[in-house]
């Protein structure tokens, strides 16, 4: 009985152990916890995450719509298509154009870089080495990007001259082929040829053809067949009708062979540029040098091959624009030439021209004068136009184009006032010259309806879009004491 209580306390000893060794070491399960209420969240609730092995698809699961004013941030979201009919312009949008009577320079215009157009590789099958030869194609050739333009004008003319029956007609007008191309930053190129109307028939000519290299704004080189500087009309507003307020050119703006008084085609050589000036009295010069003015069949034409003497026409001028008043600019050409019209004697031609312009806001106003003076040379063409000289009443011999008078003389002049008035320019223009028969040039120009001459036209101007035009305008002419009155409508366009 000794040994009892020790043996009471052992097996309590190993009761306890027993009871206690399970949760030591994990065997027995944890008491889940008790289910507690989970807090109601509407908005934000929680999405359950998916199960390691099921694929996610983030796309289609229906997610829920934020919250008003949350900011929705759709990265990749498909772009909304253009509306059905709307242009649409990638790379270019269309230059809206100038207001009618606004000086428009085409060559002067800047020219758009060319596109980046993937590069067209040349394959070389020759199997020599490139060593073996100087004159290599290269590897990867890019053309420059070309501009075309096209202007033309159709229209509806009715007059009648004094003594005459009235007459009226339909008539198209010229179709110009305009084309351009930038060939590097500082070389371009521009071509002009016209489909033009004579009489009842069309003839193709190319009106234009310049390569210009363009140093910096000091110093500029073209060279080509180009429009001459002898008039601010000629240089400003060339041969597509829709660039022009008025429906028809002044008398000493018309074109050769078409009552054309001035050289206003030449083929050459022209240098122009800003002169080093202060900011205040900005100046621009221009120098040319070219063929001259060559006789056909008793009419003047341009040389565009070769020049009938070794003497080249050359024209200087020069432009001012004073910042102080802008839209005014003030300028002035000197040209001289040497004419030799087949059968007659040899003159010294030397043309003078001056013009004030003044376009500011929805104002034009062209003021133009030119003065053509013609000494004939002693010693030169048939002996029988040597007799004697005379003024310039004289007339001329029979046979020869020139007169027996050593000195004449032609002047012209116009002025020209239009205003804006949203798309209507309403315009009145007075035009004179004086062209006598004993001028070789006169003679050339205008036949035996050489003389005075004067008009007043007045009409508007209206745009129909951005590229077209309508014009109406009415004449009263006198010419040589005869009167004539003309009506005409033009429609205009580009594209």
């Amino acid at each position: 009985m000794a040994n009892q209580p020790r043996t009471k306390t052992a097996w309590i000893w190993l009761a306890m152990v027993g009871l206690m060794a399970p949760a030591l070491y994990g065997q027995v399960p944890a008491e889940p916890p008790k289910p507690q209420r989970a807090p109601v969240v509407e908005e934000e609730t929680p999405v359950t995450p998916a199960k390691s092995a099921a694929p996610v698809v983030e796309e289609e699961a229906p997610g829920r719509p934020p919250k008003p004013g949350a900011p929705v941030v759709e990265e990749e979201a498909p772009v909304r298509p253009v509306k059905p009919g709307a242009p649409v312009v990638e790379e270019e949008a269309p230059v809206r154009p100038a207001k009618p009577g606004a000086p428009v320079v085409e060559e002067e215009a800047p020219v758009p870089a060319p596109k980046q157009q993937p590069p067209q590789v040349v394959e070389d099958n020759d199997s020599r080495s490139s060593e073996d030869t100087l004159l290599r194609a290269p590897s990867v050739v890019a053309l420059p990007r070309l501009d075309l333009r096209i202007f033309a004008d159709a229209g509806f003319e009715a007059g009648r001259k004094q003594g005459e029956e009235f007459q009226n007609g339909f008539n198209i007008g010229l179709f110009d082929l305009f084309v351009s191309s930038k060939l590097n930053d500082k070389v371009s190129v521009l071509a002009e040829a016209l489909f033009e109307r004579v009489g009842n028939q069309y003839g193709f000519d190319l009106e234009r053809a310049v390569l210009r290299y363009s140093h910096n704004r000091h110093l500029r080189f073209d060279m080509g067949r180009f429009h001459s500087n002898l008039s601010y009309y000629n240089s400003t507003f060339h041969r597509g009708s829709w660039f022009e307020t008025t429906a028809e050119r002044p008398y000493i703006a018309h074109w050769e062979g078409q009552e054309g008084i001035l050289p206003s085609r030449a083929v050459g050589l022209q240098v122009s540029g800003a002169l080093p000036s202060p900011e205040s009295m900005p100046i621009n010069y221009f120098f040319e040098v070219s063929n001259g003015r060559g006789f056909a069949n008793g009419f003047s034409t341009v040389q565009s091959g070769n020049d009938t003497d070794a003497n080249k026409a050359t024209n200087f001028g020069l432009t001012i624009k004073p910042a102080k008043i802008a839209g005014l600019q003030i300028g002035g050409s000197i040209y001289r030439d040497r004419l030799r019209p087949g059968n007659a004697p040899d003159w010294n031609e030397k043309i003078m021209s001056f013009h004030v312009v003044y376009q500011r806001r929805n104002w034009q106003i062209i003021n133009e004068a030119v003065h053509l003076r013609h000494q004939q040379l002693v010693g030169t063409g048939p002996a029988a136009a040597l007799a004697s000289p005379v003024d310039n009443k004289a007339v001329a011999s029979p046979g020869t184009l020139g007169p027996l008078g050593r000195r004449s003389s032609i002047s012209g002049a116009y002025s020209q006032v239009g205003y804006r008035i949203r798309k209507v320019v309403p315009y009145v223009r007075f035009d004179w010259v004086n062209a006598p028969a004993s001028n070789p040039i006169a003679r050339s120009a205008y036949g035996s309806e050489a003389g005075l001459r004067r008009e007043v036209s007045s009409g508007f101007f209206y745009d129909l879009s951005s590229f077209s035009a309508l014009k109406f305008q009415f004449d009263r002419l006198w010419r040589n004491g005869v009167s004539e009155t003309h009506a005409k409508v033009q429609l205009a366009f580009a594209f």
